[in-house]
């Protein structure tokens, strides 16, 4: 059904217009992943540790997981996602204890609103220890409150990067329409893009604290759920330097 909006301009352009079949149809149903997970608690109190050995040798991988905020509609959405760009940026703080440093060939950091959980990931890493102790000791470094390694300059090229990235989502007829019904599961308007580009906007290096201090340190200091893959030959020295 999707790719034949998609293949006619004219019904995309209604579509995305706001067209409609002309009588009153039922809502398709957008229930939130987290609805088929575990709650919360169970995730915070079970927390889970596992690593895996691989019979290969490409590079070490991990994930970490934490909850985070239910849905694009909560009042600290905008905040999060600059703060993970804030960190997460070309030369941001994370950026230099990964890639810069040439322990891990990449990272990300991702929220899922629809799940209500944060993710961290290290991938493909020829030293797994040092790229996540590097990580863990800029997220313990900032959520103190006397940390002087905050940086203005960073902040507004993280809510640059966030706002590009927003408008990115709509630069193409097709991504679009895609958004436009990406939208209609989150239960927004169109008019959400804007006020989002707004919020993220006035975001001050305090809201960026302070979601550092309630989210991220779940992440990586009382990690709720952490997975590690790795060539088996290096698992021993992994779990021996995770746990120093």
């Amino acid at each position: 059904m999707i790719a034949y909006w998609l293949n006619s301009p004219e019904l995309l352009i209604l579509f995305c217009l706001g067209w409609h079949w002309g009588y009153t149809t039922k809502r398709i149903a957008n229930t939130p992943d987290r609805k088929r997970m575990k709650g919360f608690q169970c995730i915070e109190k079970c927390a889970v540790e596992k690593i895996l050995r691989m019979h290969s040798d490409e590079g070490s991988y991990l994930s970490t997981a934490a909850p985070c905020i239910q849905g694009v509609t909560h009042a600290e959405y905008p905040l999060v996602l600059t703060t993970i760009q804030y960190f997460c940026q070309l030369d941001g703080p994370f950026f230099k204890a990964t890639k810069g440093s040439g322990y891990a060939k990449d990272f990300k950091m991702k929220l899922k609103p629809t799940e209500g959980m944060l993710y961290f990931q290290l991938k493909s890493c020829s030293n797994l220890v040092k790229a996540y102790c590097g990580v863990f000791d800029i997220v313990v470094a900032h959520v103190q409150d006397d940390c002087p390694d905050w940086d203005e300059t960073l902040l507004e090229t993280a809510k640059s990067s966030v706002i590009f990235e927003i408008i990115e989502q709509c630069h193409t007829p097709v991504s679009l329409a895609m958004q436009s019904l990406l939208y209609y599961y989150h239960g927004v308007t169109p008019e959400f893009r804007h006020q989002l580009m707004e919020n993220v906007t006035n975001v001050t290096l305090n809201d960026v604290k302070r979601i550092t201090k309630k989210y991220f340190k779940p992440l990586f200091v009382n990690i709720a759920s952490c997975t590690v893959a790795a060539p088996e030959e290096r698992v021993s020295r992994i779990i021996q330097g995770l746990m120093e």
